[in-house]
C-alpha cells in the first residue's frame, strides 16, 4: 500500500484562482445557507470531503452515459468520452475480477485500500493536471494579458479549462443530479460528476472548432466597486433556454474580469455594469460568494439573489 496521502478536502473551485481575492491570506465569504459573512482562507471553502470520489455505476447508469455519448458526431470525441467512462470504473472491474478469483481459489481477500484511493483521486488528479496546464494562462490574465489566445496550444488548453471550471462545481453536480433521466434505473446523482466532464469535453470541442468566432474581452475595473467571485466562478451570461450560443463571464481578480464570447465587449465597464455582473454572478452562485471587500459584500447580500433572476448584461 502506498504511503501517498489522499487529498480529503477536494476543491471544486481552484484554490490558486481564489487567492487573487485574498489579502494577507484571507478574504470575505458569504455563506448563503447560514446567511453570514465571515473572513476565511481559500483553502477552507469551495471544497467538500472527497467531492470527486467515483461511485460504482449500475448497468443502467452506464447505458445512459454511453447512449448520450453515442449522439456525438465527432468520432474522436466519442472515443475520448468512452475511454473516460471506462476509466472511472476500472477499479471496480479489478475488484470484481479479484473477487471471482478469490472465490474460485479460496485465497485471502486482498487489501482494497488501493482501489479506494483510485476512486477518490482519479477526478482530483484530472482537475489538478488541467489547473497546472493553465497556471501561466491565469497569471497572464491577472496582468490583463490575453495574448496567449493567439497561440494554438495555449488557446486549446484555456478553452478546455474554462469549460471544466464551468461544469466541475457543486452547483453543476446538484443540477445534473436532479435532472430527469430517459433510462429507467439510472440514478443521475451517481453519474453527475462524470456526466459533467463529458459535457465539458463536448462544449470545449465545439468552442475550439469555432475559436475564430470567439474573443476574450478583458474588463479592467477602475472603480471602487470590486468584481466578486463565487463557488460558480464561470457563468454563461446567455439564457441557455433562449440561446444555443455561449457568453462566458469569468472574474479574474477584484479589478480584472473576462468575457469569452463572439462579441467584443467594453473593456472599461462602468460601476453600473460591474454591479450588474456581480448581481448576475450572485444569482447563479450555489452557496458561497467571495470578495476582498467585506462591507461591499455585506451590502450586496442584503438583497435576495432571486431578485436578479431576469437581469442581463
Amino acid at each position: 500500500m502506498s504511503s501517498h496521502q489522499i487529498a480529503k478536502n477536494q476543491h471544486y473551485v481552484w484554490r490558486f484562482y481564489l487567492e487573487a481575492w485574498a489579502e494577507s491570506g484571507n478574504f470575505s465569504c458569504y455563506f448563503q445557507d447560514r446567511q453570514v459573512v465571515t473572513r476565511t482562507q481559500p483553502k477552507s471553502i469551495a471544497a467538500q470531503r472527497y467531492f470527486y470520489e467515483i461511485p460504482r455505476l449500475s448497468e443502467d447508469d452506464l447505458i445512459f452515459l454511453r447512449l448520450f455519448n453515442s449522439f456525438i458526431k465527432d468520432r474522436r470525441l466519442r472515443k475520448l468520452n468512452d475511454e473516460f467512462i471506462s476509466n472511472t470504473q476500472r477499479a471496480f472491474k479489478i475488484q470484481d475480477h479479484t473477487r471471482k478469483r478469490v472465490l474460485k481459489n479460496k485465497t485471502p481477500s486482498p487489501d482494497k485500500r488501493g482501489d479506494q484511493q483510485f476512486q477518490r483521486e482519479l477526478l482530483e488528479n484530472f482537475h489538478s493536471r488541467i489547473e497546472h496546464d493553465n497556471m501561466e494562462n491565469l497569471k497572464s490574465l491577472r496582468e490583463g494579458d490575453s495574448s496567449f489566445y493567439a497561440i494554438t496550444d495555449r488557446r486549446i488548453k484555456f478553452i478546455h479549462f474554462l469549460c471544466i471550471q464551468y461544469f466541475r462545481t457543486a452547483n453543476m453536480q446538484r443540477r445534473m443530479g436532479n435532472m430527469p433521466s430517459i433510462v429507467c434505473g439510472h440514478d443521475p446523482k451517481r453519474t453527475a460528476n462524470i456526466f459533467n466532464i463529458i459535457l465539458a469535453h463536448n462544449t470545449a470541442a465545439s468552442l475550439i472548432a469555432d475559436h475564430s468566432y470567439y474573443k476574450i474581452s478583458i474588463l479592467e475595473n477602475h472603480t471602487t466597486t470590486p468584481f466578486i467571485t463565487s463557488d460558480q466562478p464561470v457563468i454563461n451570461l446567455f439564457d441557455c433556454h433562449k440561446s444555443n450560443d455561449i457568453c462566458f463571464y469569468y472574474p479574474i481578480k477584484p479589478d480584472i474580469a473576462l468575457i469569452f464570447s463572439t462579441e467584443t465587449k467594453n473593456t472599461n465597464p462602468t460601476i453600473y455594469e460591474i454591479e450588474t455582473l456581480n448581481c448576475i454572478l450572485y444569482n447563479k452562485s450555489h452557496n458561497q460568494l467571495f470578495s476582498n471587500n467585506t462591507e461591499y459584500l455585506k451590502e450586496l447580500v442584503r438583497r435576495d439573489k432571486n431578485m436578479f433572476s431576469n437581469l442581463t448584461f
